[in-house]
Order: C-alpha cells, then structure tokens, then sequence
C-alpha cells in the first residue's frame, strides 16, 4: 500500500545520445505497491526504491544511477551491506526495473518485494499527501450534506489516480462513495458499488472471522482491511433496507 510521488522533474540525462537515465522525479507502480524516487544530489543522480508485497514482505533500497556500457543500473551504497544491482530500461512513459543479483538483492529486500516492476510517472493530485487531502475534502462535503460535491470528489480522483491505488484504499473509497450514494437516495447504485469490493462474497459480519483465510492476506493486511471490510458489510446492509422498503 505505497503511496507513490511524482512531480516535473529534469530532463532525463544522456550519454553520448545513446544511453538515457530517468527524469528527476517520482514514479510508482500500478497499482500502488511500490516507488522509484530519482534526484539530484550534486552532480550525482540518485535513486531511492520502496516496495511492499501482500505477504508483509518490504524493500528499502537507495543508491546511484549509473550509466555506461549501453545500460542504466542503479546501484546500491548502503553500508554493511551487499551491493544490489538493478537494471533500468524505458518503457512507454515508464521504466522497467530488473534485478541483476538476486542473492544481493534479498539481503535488502524480503523474496517478493515488488522491486521488479514497470515504474510510471504518477500526477501531482495522486501523491499519497494528496489524495489524503482530496479525501479530507470530500469528508469536509459529506459531513456538511453537500453530498452531490462529496460525490464529484471522488469522481475525479478515481478518474486520475484510479490506476495508481492499491486494492485497500480503493476498497475504503468505495464505502465513501456507496454512503454517499445512500445519502442521495441511491441504494441500488451504493449495492453495486459495494459489489465490487473484496468482502462482497461474504453475507454476514459473522463470516468476517474468515476474512483472512478467504481472503489469503498477511496478519498486517488483515489488521489494516478488517474495519474497512467491517464498514462495507454494514454500509451494505443499510443499503438493502433502503432499497426494500421502496
């Protein structure tokens, strides 16, 4: 559940026209499961990777970019620590990650970190910062009954940043959006918006004793999604009341 940056930054940097770095910025998975941070310190390019899997596994690395020999590697300086490499190569708007050493490699990061991965670019509005505040709008809206503004919100984040979010947070917008919906006098539209969350199999509160087990997730994962699989089950609940008696 990385929340993932990205701003304008410089232009890539080139060797002899052939061999060319990544722009100075932020980029991050799709979804959101890990980042790629490239800047500047000095005349030194740097990079700093995140990443984080469904078993709880994570990754930390941070280093330089380094180019020759037809190749961008970014290369790891942390102390005490074994040299991991990994090879950047473009794609589209994107770059491609590939571990060279995997042995090295594991000694920063758990097995199935995601540190191999296609690396987008992500807009400003989709930062983790600012979604956090594009949410906090829409709360703002909500709680003042603007619930047709409150809905928009959503609209447009969903509609930016929708590629960029982790099955978590998109599961917890979809509650804001199905109460909302509720609010509007819309159930059905709330139900099918619940329909798509990952607790739409389970018919009661009861059953979420199963959830991690059904659900295959990690202890974190669990502890993280229970009261927003909690908030589904009886958002959905109100739903169907209201739907019924219509």
């Amino acid at each position: 559940m990385m929340a993932l940056l990205v701003s304008a930054g410089t232009a890539p940097l080139a060797l002899a026209g052939a061999v060319v770095a990544p722009a100075n910025g932020h980029y991050a998975t799709q979804p959101g499961s890990a980042e790629l941070v490239i800047s500047f310190d000095g005349a030194q390019r740097r990079f700093a990777l995140d990443g984080s899997s469904r078993n709880g596994s994570s990754c930390s690395l941070s280093g330089v970019i380094q180019l020759g020999a037809g190749r961008v590697i970014a290369r790891t300086v942390q102390p005490d620590a074994p040299v991991c490499q990994l090879q950047l190569r473009p794609e589209g708007d994107g770059w491609r990650t590939q571990v060279l050493d995997v042995a090295a490699c594991r000694q920063h990061c758990g097995m199935h970190s995601e540190i191999a991965a296609l690396f987008l670019p992500l807009p400003d509005a989709c930062r983790w910062n600012m979604r956090e505040q594009t949410r906090a709008r829409f709360r703002q809206h909500y709680e003042r009954r603007n619930y047709e503004q409150a809905l928009q919100i959503l609209d447009g984040l969903e509609a930016e940043c929708g590629g960029f979010i982790d099955w978590l947070e998109a599961d917890a917008i979809a509650n804001d959006r199905a109460i909302t919906q509720f609010r509007l006098g819309q159930p059905a539209q709330c139900l099918r918006t619940l329909g798509k969350t990952r607790v739409a199999g389970f018919s009661s509160l009861e059953q979420l004793e199963q959830l991690r087990s059904r659900l295959q997730l990690s202890r974190l994962e669990h502890q993280a999604y229970l009261p927003v699989a909690q908030a589904t089950l009886y958002n959905r609940n109100k739903c169907q009341q209201a739907l019924a008696a219509r």
